[in-house]
């Protein structure tokens, strides 16, 4: 059975706009940094980093999904941060924020990027609407 959701080349290119629509700075002094090996599908901020994978697969196991600026994601604690992984868009982006920072004011600050490079799947209903 195919996975849901875009595949291969598709996933690239949907990783390679949610890259280009990333923000510089999440926060001040959280700037955007190399990323090393590069691979077109990472990202990071700041020091401890704040980090971005795309293309990732869906969480091992299902957490309670909300909504920041109308992106939905799932959390999950791992460690000394939290995992923020996006729920319903035809391609996954994971991403880990430290304890040191406040997760939810660094997550609102990549969701317009998230929006507009990672379509919603309309395969997968929205969690946060009550059943029809």
């Amino acid at each position: 059975m195919p996975l849901p959701g875009l595949q291969g080349d598709e996933v690239d290119r949907a990783c390679a706009a949610l890259l280009e629509a990333l923000p510089e700075q999440l926060d001040p002094g959280v700037e955007r940094r190399p990323v090393e090996p590069d691979a077109g599908r990472t990202a990071a901020w700041g020091d401890p980093p704040v980090t971005l994978e795309c293309g990732v697969p869906a969480p091992e196991r299902d957490e309670p999904p909300f909504a920041v600026n109308g992106v939905v994601f799932t959390t999950r604690d791992v460690g000394a941060a939290t995992r923020w992984t996006t729920y319903g868009r035809t391609v996954r982006a994971a991403f880990e924020v430290p304890d040191d920072y406040n997760g939810a004011e660094i997550i609102l600050e990549v969701t317009e990027a998230v929006d507009t490079a990672l379509p919603r799947d309309p395969s997968v209903p929205d969690p946060l609407e009550p059943p029809s």
